[in-house]
């Protein structure tokens, strides 16, 4: 498993142009695993047990052009259709897209925009300033176990403006909108790997402009590359044929009324009893017709939607049952990996004022008179969080292709060192994969297993030791 791990890391070398530059990708990725904390850069260099003077350079490796993103994320989703088993239905790729929002304090980090939040959870604020990061991630695992590989996230509000401003683009055309960005991104995925995907959603995307979007991007055989599975909402009526009229208006959650409709049958996860009623009809927000599902599991009702007209209803169910694996993958970069826990901030950035939130979302308004190379310094403040975000994406997809090809590898090392008082699973979630590498790389001090990790530390420590200086502020002098 540690030879693993150390191939797959190494195989990253051809994206950087730099020997320096892929050794620091070494220190940042092990230390997304290994450390104990997520305090940003500093707990890296805190549990590597790195020299004071490798702070300075980490920070610069997440600046560095001697790397691009796009070219390491295209190289991940390669390496993720190559090795993952992914979860194929019609021969189009399940690709399960959202965003979230994460609180950030700082106030001059590009990006930062005022939000709400409806969140029945009490520790969460209901309005806030932060990040909206949206992230399409990829299905793969067993029945037992299934995980939503993160494959690529960008920052998905208050950035228009500063983009299309480097871009020198001054006209004043609407913006994108958080919609037409995430389907920017499902495209970019099915292209990058060349398949046809199913883009599964929640209601925010059931919008008749992202059913026009999804249908104008076509393949060379007419068929379009993304077919969208959303969930629908109360209010939505449709109509059998384009030919609108007032008498043969359907209000579709009215049709829960007429059981006759619906079949009984067993919910494909859970095995609960469920019924359906499957229909075809008209849409004027899409300008189209959709696919329309009507599903009942006890009292719950849910309307469900796709612009693949011939998608059985029951595989329909399925791929939107299975949306829910997308919010795990966020927790497990949220809290566990730290992903969201950059701190990358200019004072070029306009400054928000955060005495009062707004109840409207209102984000940093960029100064059209900052020069070119102001322009590219706060380019590169956004592009540097996008890395961090991407790095530990990557970070999480590693943990779950070890928990997935290395099941009885991980539970021998845990139980050696740790306990669980309930097993889930067969299959070890990323928490207990990364808890097992951290207990090799600590307790284990006779294992071998990371003396690869530990040969680049010392390297790396030795190399710079002449070259760099230790600012006062890195130390504690005590006399």
């Amino acid at each position: 498993m540690h030879q693993c791990l150390r191939t797959i890391l190494m195989d990253f070398r051809p994206i950087f142009s730099h020997q320096s530059a892929h050794v620091c990708f070494l220190l940042v990725m092990l230390g997304f695993i290994l450390r104990f904390d997520t305090l940003g850069i500093s707990s890296t260099v805190r549990w590597l047990g790195l020299a004071p003077f490798a702070y300075d350079s980490l920070l610069h490796f997440f600046h560095a052009s001697s790397w691009c993103l796009y070219h390491l994320m295209s190289y991940w989703l390669n390496w993720c259709v190559k090795h993952f088993s992914l979860l194929t239905i019609n021969e189009r790729l399940v690709c399960l897209g959202d965003g979230i929002k994460i609180p950030k304090e700082a106030t001059r980090q590009p990006g930062v925009v005022a939000m709400h939040e409806s969140s029945g959870n009490s520790a969460k604020a209901e309005r806030f300033f932060g990040h909206h990061i949206g992230c399409i991630a990829l299905l793969t695992g067993k029945l037992s176990k299934i995980f939503a590989v993160p494959a690529l996230l960008e920052i998905h509000e208050g950035v228009n403006q500063l983009r299309r401003l480097s871009e020198g683009d001054h006209s004043l055309e609407k913006d994108p909108t958080v919609i037409t960005r995430m389907l920017g991104l499902s495209l970019m995925v099915a292209l990058k790997i060349k398949r046809p995907i199913y883009g599964v959603f929640d209601g925010l995307y059931s919008t008749g402009k992202a059913f026009i979007l999804a249908r104008s991007w076509k393949m060379d055989d007419g068929n379009p590359w993304i077919h969208l599975v959303v969930k629908g909402k109360k209010s939505y009526t449709a109509y059998p044929d384009q030919s609108i009229k007032k008498n043969e208006k359907i209000k579709l959650w009215k049709l829960f009324e007429k059981t006759e409709l619906f079949t009984w049958t067993q919910h494909p996860l859970t095995f609960c009893s469920i019924c359906y009623y499957a229909t075809n009809l008209y849409w004027p927000p899409a300008e189209g017709m959709v696919r329309f599902v009507l599903c009942q599991q006890g009292s719950k009702r849910f309307l469900l939607m796709s612009s693949d007209l011939m998608l059985d209803p029951i595989t329909l169910i399925q791929i939107y049952s299975l949306r829910t694996k997308l919010e795990a993958t966020f927790n497990v970069l949220k809290n566990v990996i730290g992903g969201f826990g950059y701190r990358f901030w200019s004072l070029i950035s306009p400054q928000l004022e955060k005495k009062k939130i707004p109840k409207k979302k209102r984000s940093q308004e960029v100064a059209t008179a900052l020069t070119e190379k102001q322009l590219k310094k706060l380019n590169q403040k956004l592009e540097a969080i996008e890395r961090f975000i991407n790095l530990a994406a990557i970070v999480v997809g590693i943990l779950q292709y070890l928990a997935v090809h290395f099941t009885k590898q991980v539970w021998k090392l845990h139980h050696q060192t740790s306990w669980l008082r309930t097993y889930s699973s067969d299959i070890p979630s990323e928490e207990t994969v990364k808890r097992t590498l951290q207990a090799a790389w600590i307790f284990n001090s006779k294992n071998r297993t990371f003396s690869w990790a530990k040969q680049i530390i010392n390297d790396y420590n030795q190399k710079q030791l002449n070259r760099r200086k230790i600012f006062n502020h890195h130390t504690l002098n005590i006399e």
